[in-house]
């Protein structure tokens, strides 16, 4: 799956790419016609930006609360935000499943 510009005009740029087509060297920001020859049998979704921009906004919403656990948390991109957790093992556990003492 490749989430881009228009395949039947052949304009256009990748936004996004499955695992599987960026197997096969498609990468973000290469046109839609480079796409197509290295991967033929892939398909094609047009952007719907405001589903992007809504839920990006959910996603930092999250990151707000998540800020209650730790201050040491920021946003990389339009999907995705990182969180520094290091201490809460003691709050938490661990991901061993042990219990905190």
């Amino acid at each position: 799956m490749i989430v881009g510009g228009d395949p039947a005009k052949r304009h256009g740029v990748v936004l996004a790419a499955s695992y599987e087509a960026k197997a096969k060297g498609v990468k973000t920001g290469i046109t839609v016609y480079e796409a197509q020859r290295l991967c033929p049998g892939a398909v094609y979704f047009q952007p719907q930006h405001h589903l992007y921009v809504h839920f990006s906004a959910r996603i930092l919403r999250i990151l707000r609360i998540m800020r209650s656990f730790t201050p040491l948390g920021e946003p990389f991109s339009i999907d995705e935000a990182f969180l520094d957790m290091t201490g809460c093992e003691k709050l938490f556990g661990s991901r061993s499943g042990r219990p905190p003492r």
